[in-house]
């Protein structure tokens, strides 16, 4: 008997449970979001050679589904590094995708007037690093999304790097 609860959680903890296989679905490495009206995101996936994807929808949860359907696999977006926002709404957008994406607290925040062009134009992994070599030479405040949410909840603004809108990206505090 103890043979067989031993092999059961042997199983539960090598991942190998309903919830599908590790290549079986697309990690979000860095995302930009735009909301308003209707909403659109570009996400960058952590796979090497994917290009970017961008999708509108009504909401954000809409423009998510329509991007699982377009690459014929779930998106995973709780190792999300880095959260582009154009400032429409701000707190709410960031509540949201803390609440419903699952969001690590250690997912930077950035902002850009068009994170969707900025993050077609540059690769994930450099905005990302740029974004927090900017922090850690000080030339940038603490781009937490939970600093960054708490910041916009209490004060009503917060500081972030800005992405400028350009093809090679350099962080501007902002």
């Amino acid at each position: 008997m103890r043979y067989y609860v031993l092999a059961a959680a042997a199983l539960m903890l090598t991942g190998c449970t309903s919830n599908g296989l590790v290549h079986d679905k697309n990690y979000v490495r860095a995302a930009a979001v735009t909301s308003g009206s209707g909403a659109e995101i570009t996400l960058a996936f952590f796979s090497d050679g994917s290009e970017p994807l961008t999708v509108t929808g009504k909401t954000i949860s809409d423009a998510l589904g329509k991007a699982q359907l377009r690459t014929g696999r779930e998106i995973f977006t709780g190792f999300t590094e880095l959260l582009i926002i154009d400032g429409t709404s701000s707190a709410e957008t960031l509540e949201y995708m803390l609440s419903e994406w699952k969001l690590s607290p250690s997912c930077s925040v950035a902002y850009s007037g068009s994170g969707s062009d900025v993050l077609m134009a540059e690769d994930a992994e450099t905005l990302h690093g740029a974004v927090k070599e900017a922090e850690r030479l000080g030339k940038a405040p603490d781009c937490g999304i939970v600093t960054v949410l708490k910041e916009l909840m209490t004060d009503g603004s917060a500081e972030v790097a800005e992405l400028p809108d350009t093809e090679k990206t350099a962080v501007i505090y902002r």
